[in-house]
């Protein structure tokens, strides 16, 4: 039997080629070169914008930014070069950036940008300017180049002009994210070839500050004769310290919106050769927020007023069939019909003009956007003579590479605390794309100094075992975009605690409350045998951002206080003690109370009827209601002292069913609401006497109307939120509270009073209904709260839990609850709780955003380990196969030998 063998060393030498073959594979794999703009959420190479109608076109994190675009004889235009080096671990080297444009004058304007590098392939784009006129392009001979992901401070780059193409060396670019970078070449439109005796001028980088806020223009301009030059600005709003300097400050007007301004600066050498350039300065309005914004006008008497808004508001790029929704309120023009025009993105174009009686329209799929950036859509009315407009925001984006929308947010590193104290949270965030941030802090546990600030306080709560509480940090920019991260802090059980240790302190009731002022008071219940240091902690919504100076050396039993001034009239103001011992530090429950709004004036009251009083009066600045009391014999000292035979916003009231003959004693209050809390002014007093009929006379009997007043607002429990507010900000699992308070206004109580709860899909679980802190075991569908007197409210509260993770898109989620009110056959009022859930994928998951060569590695690796096992797997069998084989030889001999006598 002739058996042929795998020799061992024969497969050994094989196995060592296997090797050396995949560590060459393996090699070459990490010798790759660098390839620019190679990846599926890399931004365009290369896109223009028109300077002169877009003053944002500087920036490279601008979100307008196109291929092609359009221009007139004389625009500025401005390219944005993008670049990113997409093989982590490589160098681009002797990295230029081309764009070749054409030498004559034309209406289409063709160029083409090439990234050329000693060592990564050529990469090309084309980007085309459709000009109304036939023009020539000349471009300028500064860049300004944003590396390593700025959007800021940009450094100037000398451009080099060949004739057919201008272009910049940046040099060595490194492999990744981090490395990547625009940069920008400006450019002018002309119809002639540009004089080469004028001063090159450059009005600046575009400016954005808060009206009435100052900044200086940083011009530069050079003479190619080197000739002396005088200077001159000219600005359409707001107003220069100086138009004769070269860098002059600008001082920001008040603005009812935010408004961009041009401000032109001219240099002008001895032989009267001239240049000139453009700053745009973008100055918002901090007072009215973002969109809706109203506009009225009027003289002396009919009144027009208009809203609008846009619905979708928001969304990813292209964001078409958007409808504008315009509702039109006015004083004296009933009836009149209605002229709506729509402008989509304000540039005056109205795409949709249409006349109509009704005061309410929507432009149903007009308008279309496609590009991310932020848009603002306008409406006119026009009704009898009278015009007012409105304006709404549209935001559109996509998630960028450096996190949401290109916000990068880090709450910073974990804390580790005791129970009751205090530690500085360090959040840190930007934005790739240059826009300005806003900050709102959110714990699940514990309280902050300040939730707007990127590093407040974290006060620690009691607590019984040592528990790991998180807070988030958002961030939200000017566009309206918004990322999150969260930081985890633990707070350890040390035996004291907020009144649980041997110190206790007390929040009390504020005292000598005005309209901007109150008196903050606590009390020292037990010190602990330690003297007691004291201070307040007080601001609005619960931020507690404000601390009253301490006030040492109390002991149990006393008391302490602080006046606090400079407060908003109407306003809900927060408030706690905070005490420490040495030993210990507590803080107070939180204590709120309402700022009295001014008195009601010109309250009068006169007898026209028998039966009937007139009252008149002017509402009390920052109030929200009026409410009146009557009684006979004198006047009302308080609330409760007289029947209420007013409550609502008006500033009229006929007063019936009245005896003959009888003086009639009346008291009228401001009243001021902010989170379902009241205060009430200084009361004002009027009397009248029924006047008795004359002979033949008559009098006409007034219908009195009645009104409800709703409010519907919440806050986050888990979040451990203590103000109420109308919009909220919560993360999925949360459990949040509602609050509805009914309230009748005019002159009579409502009946048949029913409230009706539409809650958002994404919310469940609703448990302890109250009404007005009594159990109601019925649904929150509908409730049915029969009567309410005049004078009477009824507030509702419930919980309920907001859906777990895996029910929302990433990002921002709105979650719209509403909340009706009916009565009787007065019309029925609707008034909703907007509450914002984030889901933040970074958070969750950490995904990594793209794959590199690394990544590759890491599989190639793999698959050489198991080649390797294989291998020794197939060897370890053919040596197991030819000792199996020897073993079977041997046996065949043995068998032969006994049945044929062999030897």
């Amino acid at each position: 039997m002739n058996l042929k063998i795998l020799d061992f060393s024969k497969s050994l030498r094989v196995f060592a080629v296997s090797l050396f073959a995949l560590s060459l594979l393996a090699g070459n794999a990490y010798a790759a070169d660098p390839v620019f703009n190679s990846l599926s959420n890399d931004l365009e190479t290369l896109t223009l914008e028109n300077r002169t109608t877009n003053p944002n076109a500087s920036n490279p994190g601008a979100a307008n930014w196109r291929d092609p675009i359009s221009a007139s004889g004389g625009d500025a235009v401005s390219f944005r070069f993008y670049y990113h080096n997409t093989v982590t671990g490589t160098t681009a080297s002797n990295t230029r950036l081309r764009i070749y444009y054409p030498g004559g004058a034309s209406t289409t304007l063709n160029m083409t940008g090439s990234i050329i590098s000693d060592n990564a392939a050529q990469v090309n784009d084309t980007g085309t300017i459709n000009v109304s006129s036939s023009q020539s392009i000349t471009f300028e001979g500064t860049a300004y180049w944003y590396p390593n992901q700025t959007t800021v401070n940009p450094i100037s780059l000398n451009v080099t002009n060949a004739g057919s193409y201008v272009e910049v060396n940046i040099g060595s670019v490194d492999g990744g994210w981090s490395s990547q970078g625009n940069v920008v070449f400006r450019a002018n439109l002309s119809n002639n070839a540009p004089n080469s005796n004028n001063p090159v001028v450059d009005a600046g980088a575009n400016v954005t500050i808060n009206e009435g806020q100052s900044a200086s223009l940083l011009a530069t301009v050079t003479d190619p004769n080197s000739l002396a030059m005088t200077y001159s600005w000219s600005c359409n709003g707001g107003n220069l310290t100086s138009s004769t300097v070269l860098n002059p400050v600008y001082n920001a007007p008040s603005v009812g919106v935010t408004t961009t301004y041009a401000c032109t600066f001219t240099a002008t050498n001895v032989n009267s050769n001239s240049g000139s350039d453009t700053v745009y300065i973008t100055v918002l309005n901090i007072d009215g927020g973002s969109g809706g914004n109203v506009y009225s006008v009027g003289y002396g008497g009919p009144e027009l007023n208009v809203t609008l808004s846009a619905n979708p508001s928001s969304g990813a790029s292209p964001l078409n069939a958007v409808d504008l929704v315009a509702t039109v309120n006015s004083i004296g023009l009933t009836g009149y019909p209605i002229r709506y025009s729509f402008d989509c993105e304000n540039n005056n174009s109205w795409e949709l003009n249409v006349e109509t009686r009704n005061t309410n329209y929507t432009a149903y799929d007009l308008c279309n956007y496609y590009y991310d950036d932020t848009y603002t859509a306008k409406v006119k009315v026009e009704q009898s003579g009278f015009i007012a407009y409105s304006q709404a925001t549209i935001i559109t984006g996509q998630k960028s590479s450096s996190g949401y929308y290109g916000i990068s947010v880090d709450a910073g590193p974990g804390k580790d605390i005791g129970e009751n104290q205090s530690v500085i949270l360090n959040g840190s965030a930007y934005s790739q794309f240059g826009y300005g941030l806003s900050y709102y802090w959110s714990c699940n546990g514990g309280s902050l100094s300040n939730t707007n600030s990127l590093t407040p306080t974290y006060y620690a709560p009691s607590v019984s075992t040592d528990i790991v509480y998180t807070c988030t940090l958002y961030a939200t920019d000017t566009r309206g975009y918004k990322n999150s991260d969260i930081v985890n802090i633990t707070v350890r059980n040390t035996g004291v605690g907020t009144n649980n240790g041997n110190l206790k302190i007390s929040t009390d009731n504020p005292t000598n409350i005005t309209g901007s002022a109150a008196t903050l008071n606590g009390s020292v219940i037990a010190d602990g045998n330690q003297p007691v240091n004291v201070r307040f902690n007080w601001g609005k919504l619960s931020s507690y951002n404000n601390f009253t100076p301490w006030i040492s050396n109390k002991h149990s039993g006393q008391s302490f206080n602080h006046y606090v001034s400079g407060l908003e009239k109407g306003k809900a103001y927060h408030y706690r003690v905070e005490a420490s011992n040495g030993k210990e530090v507590v803080v107070g429950a939180d204590t709120a109370f309402v700022t009295k709004p001014d008195s009601v004036s010109a309250f009068s009251a006169t007898g026209v009827s028998p039966n009937q009083i007139s009252l008149a009066w002017t509402p009390g600045n920052a109030s929200c209601y009026t409410m009146i009391l009557r009684k006979t014999g004198g006047y009302p000292l308080n609330s409760g002292d007289g029947s209420v035979v007013y409550y609502g916003n008006g500033r009229t009231f006929i007063d019936t069913d009245l005896s003959n003959n009888v003086w009639y004693y009346y008291r009228a209050w401001a009243v001021a609401c902010d989170e379902g809390l009241y205060s009430f002014s200084e009361g004002q007093s009027a009397r009248a006497y029924t006047v008795a009929a004359s002979n033949g006379q008559s009098f006409v009997q007034t219908t009195v109307e009645s009104g409800i007043s709703a409010e519907a607002l919440a806050r986050d429990l888990t979040q451990n939120e203590i103000a109420w507010q109308g919009s909220i900000l919560s993360n999925p699992d949360d459990e949040v509270e509602f609050k509805a308070i009914i309230t009748p206004t005019g002159g009579k109580s409502l009946t048949d009073v029913v409230l009706k709860a539409v809650l958002s899909d994404k919310i469940n679980s609703v448990s302890d209904i109250k009404i007005n802190g009594e159990i109601f075991t019925g649904s929150i569908d509908e409730i049915k709260l029969g009567t309410v007197a005049l004078g009477e409210t009824k507030t509702i509260t419930f919980k309920a839990k907001i859906a777990s993770r895996d029910g929302f898109s990433y990002g921002a989620n709105e979650l719209v609850s509403s909340f009706e009110v009916s009565a009787g056959n007065i019309p029925s009022v609707k008034k909703e709780v907007n509450i914002s859930v984030s889901r933040n994928v970074e958070a969750e998951a950490g995904l990594i955003s793209f794959i590199d060569w690394r990544i590759y590695s890491g599989i190639l690796t793999f698959l050489f380990i198991l080649v390797c096992l294989a291998m020794m797997w197939l060897l370890i069998d053919r040596k197991k196969g030819k000792e199996c084989l020897t073993e079977k030889a041997a046996s065949t001999k043995v068998e032969k030998s006994r049945y044929f006598n062999i030897k």
